[in-house]
């Protein structure tokens, strides 16, 4: 029985269904992104999911905060170089530096020392407060970003693990390095684990393991496992 699933980081479509004697990335093709996104599902009350539940004062204060709508991310402009050829958008590959504070402002982590992050935006990385925050940013670009308790969530993975789950607001400090706009010969790229140019079924599982273990990317359909999901692409 085929199963029909959601897009896995909403770019594996481009490639699986060229897979089954191994494809070079000329031979490339795209799918529409179906509409919707977390714009679109912001719930009116900010809840905590663990510790020590919000009073309705401190919900109605968050709330006065946001001028009484749904708590939503915030951003500051620290910096904006003058020239910015492209800004990030959905499916660009980026690089940045952060550091995390809570919402004391106690610093609890910083990339800087340790090397800078690279994502695919929009593909379901990194936690949805930065998916978003991170939309729009040049080159360059200084970004102080507070997100919300409910869209700092994420699952436990290398690159995240020292972000903290459980603050009701979280500060990150952004620096962007370096913006790569998407072109299908750079998707390609991303996929090829082992640059040989060529991407097999095994070469996809693999990748679908890379995003679970350093990103905490995973399928939301629990009946579909990797090797399912390969499969479903080869035709």
């Amino acid at each position: 029985m085929r199963h029909h699933l959601p897009l896995f980081a909403l770019f594996l479509p481009i490639v699986f269904c060229q897979l089954k004697n191994g494809a070079s990335s000329k031979d490339l093709g795209g799918r529409k992104r179906p509409s919707g996104g977390i714009d679109e599902n912001i719930p009116v009350i900010e809840i905590r999911g663990e510790g020590a539940p919000m009073s309705s004062a401190q919900i109605r204060h968050l709330e006065e905060m946001d001028n009484g709508g749904p708590l939503d991310i915030k951003i500051e402009k620290t910096f904006v170089p003058a020239k910015c050829p492209h800004q990030s958008k959905r499916l660009d590959f980026i690089t940045f530096h952060y550091k995390v504070f809570t919402e004391d402002n106690k610093k609890v982590y910083q990339t800087y020392g340790t090397g800078p992050v690279t994502i695919q935006l929009g593909t379901g990385m990194i936690m949805p407060g930065l998916d978003k925050g991170l939309k729009g940013m040049c080159a360059e670009e200084l970004r102080k970003i507070r997100v919300p308790y409910r869209l700092s969530r994420k699952s436990k993975s290398k690159v995240w693990k020292h972000i903290p789950n459980d603050e009701n607001w979280l500060i990150l400090n952004i620096e962007m390095v370096e913006i790569k706009p998407f072109s299908l010969d750079g998707q390609f790229n991303f996929l090829d684990l082992n640059e040989d140019l060529q991407l097999t079924n095994e070469e996809v599982q693999e990748f679908q393991k890379k995003m679970r273990k350093e990103f905490g990317k995973t399928w939301k359909n629990e009946d579909i496992d990797n090797v399912t999901a390969a499969k479903y692409y080869i035709t």
